[in-house]
């Protein structure tokens, strides 16, 4: 989560110099994200004890943080009013392409709702969902295409397959199944396949990378490989220091998230406006926002742990 944050804020800085051509696909950080989500809510739906528990504790992280940071963000940018404000936290206008705040929530709170039904399936046959997953997915751009639908959605159907595969990568950890035949370097092979499928994409189909999915559905092979050689990566070099700094990042990954680009869009237009750099205008923003994030992780969590829970004693 800590260096999914990092890539992406790295992509919303925009051109960097020496390393754009990294930078330029750090938007893959929120199919680390996805990935990642799907792999823990594995573990989650063991936990509860009914659907409507599932999602209450799913809301109860994410929907105070979003509807808070919403509402200071649509203030402070002065394009604040009551309807685009129902309109965003209900998140009804990413999918009726009325205005959205932005689209990473709504489509988690989708894949949310669906949960259920993909964890029944991939109970069943997991390799099985994941191909089914991936066929829904190409059905749905072409579909999309065809009948001129907000070109916004392809953010959440192509991510549809890279959510299945997390909650697979779940399933299989929880039931601790072991892959022996699978080396750290055809894992590495998988990835780096990737990678180059993306840039094949980008330097000979520029003009269909978004409306077909080209952009996305590379990191189908990137995402799932790179975390398990970042994972044993990471476990083999053991510094304390780097896994506090990353897990630091990691923990205040939404909140830095939600916060954070809204501000880098404007950075253009405030470095103008100030006669400064963009550089220095990211840089300060970056400072400022983290411990905002940081302290508004603690605020939201306090705030949650201290609602008063009905007494199931005294009603008896």
């Amino acid at each position: 989560m800590g260096i999914s944050i990092i890539c992406v804020i790295l992509y919303h800085a925009g051109y960097i110099p020496y390393i754009n051509q990294i930078t330029s696909i750090g938007y893959g950080g929120v199919d680390f994200f996805l990935f990642l989500s799907g792999f823990g809510l594995f573990f989650s739906f063991q936990k509860d004890e009914s659907k409507i528990l599932f999602f209450k504790k799913r809301l109860k992280r994410i929907y105070p943080t979003y509807v808070i940071i919403v509402l200071i963000t649509m203030i402070l940018l002065g394009i604040f009013s009551l309807k685009n404000f129902i309109i965003n936290i209900l998140t009804i206008g990413f999918w009726t392409n009325l205005g959205f705040f932005e689209w990473y929530i709504p489509s988690l709170f989708m894949f949310y709702l669906i949960f259920p039904y993909v964890y029944k399936q991939i109970t069943k046959n997991p390799i099985y969902f994941i191909v089914i997953a991936l066929i829904i997915s190409v059905i749905l751009v072409s579909l999309r295409m065809v009948f001129s639908l907000n070109i916004v959605l392809m953010l959440f159907i192509t991510r549809i397959p890279i959510f299945s595969i997390g909650a697979v990568f779940g399933k299989f950890a929880f039931e601790k199944v072991e892959f022996k035949p699978i080396k750290l370097h055809n894992v590495l092979f998988i990835g780096i396949s990737g990678i180059i499928m993306l840039l094949i994409f980008k330097r000979y189909f520029p003009h269909y990378l978004y409306n077909l999915g080209l952009y996305f559905y590379p990191f189908i092979l990137i995402t799932p490989a790179f975390c398990l050689i970042i994972a044993t990566f990471l476990e083999k070099l053991s510094s304390k220091n780097l896994n506090y700094f990353l897990r630091f990042f990691g923990l205040i990954s939404l909140e830095l998230y939600l916060l954070h680009f809204k501000i880098f869009e404007k950075s253009q237009n405030i470095a103008n406006y100030f006669n400064v750099s963009k550089a220095l205008i990211l840089i300060i923003s970056i400072s400022i926002l983290i411990p905002i994030a940081f302290y508004l992780s603690k605020l939201v969590k306090y705030i949650s742990k201290n609602k008063k829970q009905p007494n199931l004693q005294n009603r008896r």
